[in-house]
């Protein structure tokens, strides 16, 4: 993810300790992820839900709208 910007990252196969590292590339260069499930995510960050366009600061605001982006699909 740090090296290469050639395709979307699909965050499926990673498990929970990637997310801080996930964070961490993000602070140096604007990332774009694929999750099929909720990573835990800890602290304050910003992501942007791509499905429905919501950004969130917090895990008390991102599982919220995972769900929300995940009714979207139905």
């Amino acid at each position: 993810m740090l090296k290469d910007d050639s395709f979307i990252y699909n965050m499926s196969n990673c498990g929970n300790s990637c997310a801080k590292w996930i964070l961490k590339i993000a602070e140096q260069k604007d990332l774009t992820v694929y999750l099929q499930h909720i990573l835990h995510f800890e602290g304050d960050f910003e992501i942007q839900i791509m499905n429905t366009g919501k950004i969130v600061h917090n895990p008390q605001e991102y599982v919220p709208a995972l769900l929300e982006a995940e009714e979207t699909m139905r």
